[in-house]
């Protein structure tokens, strides 16, 4: 979450700055550069990311700006500094920038360049920290989000409740946003609503029904009861009808008083909205029923209960049992109280089952293969806190520097970066098959119907030949001095990358590793720059 009072220029490592004055003293500052921000290991065990972060991203370049404050303190971190270079380090803008981007929302393959970021060397560096800040966790926990609706299916309603376990303040809005870009229906974070335009949802807590003694806290309660059309209902009219249900079904010494006169005064202050967390003492026993009473008596007005939560206990066989004790007390009501209508009944086919604690993914996957009555999960802990994998570990590496490629070097194949300036195309081929290509910005994309030859970015010995059916260039322009597309309304845009994301998910089984490919020119240009580094014998790399 971008919030312009944290993060400044100021947002960043030290060395960032120390290198940022070495290069101005060298006079290499200037030197137009491009790197690539990317990831190497895909989190969670699993294939792919949901890129997120973009927004933030471009938003922070275009308020770069140190400001005189900023400046003062730099000169106390950096003794001796020049003060002709703390006057440049104040001018600086991001009007020479270039940024190319994947859509927001998009699923990405490892080692795939999420952004690439070019111009001015030292500038482009002072951006690394900050772009990889807003990037990681706006990225790890939307694809934990996305995780949790693929484990859920389209049609459960998810529900994000992780503020009071999240990461602090900004950990908590930006987990609540980016978790609704990941597929989550709304969230519980009432200041994630207002920044950002996403649902929120809640009913109450424990300590609510546990505030409630008995039925005498609100025998003195004269407000009336608003319904939507605008009549009124008497709240001790009302209040005396549930206790009467309450005894017609036979429950009157069985279930809470003073649950009852929580759920009474809480339907009262919600007629047409009315949810209960119901297992404050026993949720068969007294909560569920306590719940029904006053369900049924709103329903006698024309109004629907929406539903229960339930926050403890064996969470499946509950939700089979609850329902089954909302479709007896309904025929037991029918059968003793004979209601003009059938509106109690059209209510119980609509009253949802929501779980909380502690859902995890496991649990998801569990429950769709067992018989649960469950329609909607509430997910904290294990959803913001991204507890199975901590960190994504994007990278910003350098790629190239006035037109030259760059390459950072390991003993291990994976680990070594791509040099140059690239392009990524997607292409697909007749078989549905689905591949990434890095190839040179220079170089002509695949053609539709047209045979090309590649290499494998994890095993360059391997080649791929492919016909596609469909291509498409996945690095988009987003910033050129200024903002390239359309990143403005905060709601309408993380909708649209919400959208976007529905739309890719069918392509997610087909996301591996080994399908991210290289062209030929991309391969041999590697193969030079390796042989010429550990040889020391090759010929120089030429500007492409």
């Amino acid at each position: 979450m971008a919030c312009t009072e944290v993060v400044t220029p100021l947002l960043t490592d030290l060395y960032q700055l120390t290198m940022a004055y070495a290069y101005w003293k060298s006079g290499r500052h200037h030197l137009f550069t491009t790197f690539d921000l990317f990831y190497r290991q895909p989190p969670f065990g699993g294939s792919f990311i949901v890129f997120a972060g973009l927004q933030d991203s471009i938003r922070f370049i275009a308020s770069f700006r140190f400001q005189p404050d900023h400046i003062r303190y730099i000169s106390t971190v950096i003794p001796g500094c020049h003060p002709a270079f703390l006057t440049w380090l104040q001018s600086l803008d991001c009007t020479k920038v270039r940024v190319d981007a994947l859509r927001e929302g998009s699923i990405a393959h490892p080692n795939v360049p999420l952004m690439k970021v070019s111009g001015p060397l030292a500038v482009v560096q002072l951006l690394e920290t900050t772009l990889l800040n807003l990037v990681n966790y706006a990225s790890l926990v939307a694809t934990n989000a996305h995780r949790f609706r693929i484990a859920a299916g389209p049609e459960t309603l998810l529900l994000e409740f992780g503020l009071r376990r999240a990461q602090g303040p900004n950990g908590a809005l930006t987990a609540s946003k980016y978790c609704y870009l990941g597929g989550f229906d709304a969230t519980s974070n009432v200041a994630a609503g207002f920044k950002f335009g996403i649902p929120v949802k809640g009913t109450h807590a424990h300590a609510y029904v546990q505030s409630f003694h008995g039925i005498e806290d609100i025998v003195r309660i004269t407000a009336s009861i608003h319904k939507p059309d605008g009549s009124h209902l008497d709240f001790q009219r009302f209040a005396t009808r549930v206790l009467e249900v309450r005894r017609l079904l036979g429950s009157e010494h069985c279930t809470s008083d003073g649950e009852l006169a929580s759920f009474i005064a809480y339907a009262a202050a919600y007629p047409s909205s009315f949810s209960a967390l119901v297992d404050t003492y026993s949720t068969l026993k007294s909560g569920v029923p306590n719940f029904m009473y006053v369900a049924l008596v709103l329903s006698e007005h024309g109004l629907s209960a929406l539903g229960v939560r339930l926050d403890s206990g064996d969470l499946v066989a509950l939700s089979l049992r609850v329902h089954e004790l909302f479709s007896s007390l309904a025929s037991q009501y029918g059968a003793i109280c004979k209601p003009s209508t059938d509106h109690h009944l059209v209510m119980i086919k609509r009253l949802s089952i929501v779980v909380t604690n502690d859902i995890t993914v496991d649990f998801l996957e569990d429950i769709r293969s067992r018989e649960h009555r469950i329609s909607a999960l509430g997910v904290g802990t294990h959803l913001v806190t991204c507890r199975e994998t901590p960190a994504l570990g994007c990278v910003f590496k350098l790629s190239s520097i006035s037109g030259v490629p760059r390459m950072k070097f390991s003993e291990e194949w994976h680990k070594s970066s791509v040099p140059g300036d690239k392009q990524v195309i997607r292409v697909r081929d007749a078989k549905g098959n689905l591949y990434d290509v890095l190839m040179l910005a220079c170089e002509r994309p695949p053609v539709i119907g047209e045979k090309c030859v590649l290499k494998t970015r994890s095993n360059p010995s391997r080649t791929v030949s492919v016909v596609p059916t469909v291509v498409e260039s996945l690095l988009r322009p987003s910033w050129d001095g200024q903002i390239q597309g359309d990143i403005g309304d905060s709601f309408q845009y993380l909708k649209s990358a919400r959208d976007a994301l529905k739309t890719e998910s069918d392509l997610i089984p087909k996301y591996r590793e080994e399908n991210v490919l290289m062209s030929q020119k991309l391969f041999a240009m590697i193969d030079e720059i390796w042989q010429s580094q550990f040889t020391g014998m090759g010929p120089s790399i030429q500007k492409i």
